[in-house]
């Protein structure tokens, strides 16, 4: 009896560190995700409803982790502002099923929504989590705003093509246009 008494107590023993063990990955883990400034959600690939998602994400889409979890992710945003509007993961352009179907990361970039100073640019990664010798059972979705960038290149793109002082284009888009025609007329 004393014998299986000590077992008994060692087994409650390492029991009970395995669940602090998870508890501080637990806590390791959402304080990561919590301290990026991309909006991240974790979506099960079977039907591509949320599992957990950062704090970033629930403010961008107005929603608390509660009201998220288990909602498909393409109604978890505020329309037209939110990455997913109209795609969900039965369609085969969204990048979901893109994800689901190659079982391989993959970057896309949207251009949705229009707020005060114009259009929104939205870079979507998704990268399947995959254990050993399985496929993927859920898709880790990282949205960046990438608006500021591509504003930044669009006007470099203007600078170069068009003279500074008067707007009008220059003899570098006049090229550029040459190049564009004859590539178009050698089809």
């Amino acid at each position: 009896r004393v014998r299986i008494a000590l077992e008994t107590r060692q087994h409650i023993l390492a029991i009970n560190k395995k669940n602090g063990d998870l508890a501080r990955a637990k806590t390791f883990s959402e304080t990561i995700l919590n301290s990026m400034d991309d909006a991240i959600v974790v979506l099960n690939e079977s039907d591509s409803s949320v599992v957990d998602a950062n704090i970033v994400f629930q403010e961008k889409v107005g929603k608390s982790l509660g009201e998220l979890v288990g909602a498909p992710c393409y109604e978890t945003g505020r329309e037209p502002f939110h990455p997913f509007y109209p795609c969900n993961a039965h369609t085969p352009s969204c990048i979901l099923s893109t994800t689901i179907t190659s079982g391989n990361t993959n970057y896309q970039e949207f251009q949705h929504g229009y707020e005060q100073n114009g259009k929104r640019y939205t870079k979507i990664i998704t990268i399947p989590i995959k254990r050993p010798g399985k496929k993927a059972d859920h898709i880790l979705l990282i949205s960046r705003d990438v608006t500021q960038a591509r504003l930044l290149q669009d006007r470099l793109r203007h600078l170069a093509f068009h003279d500074v002082l008067t707007g009008l284009p220059n003899r570098q888009l006049f090229y550029d246009r040459i190049h564009q025609s004859l590539a178009m007329s050698h089809r």
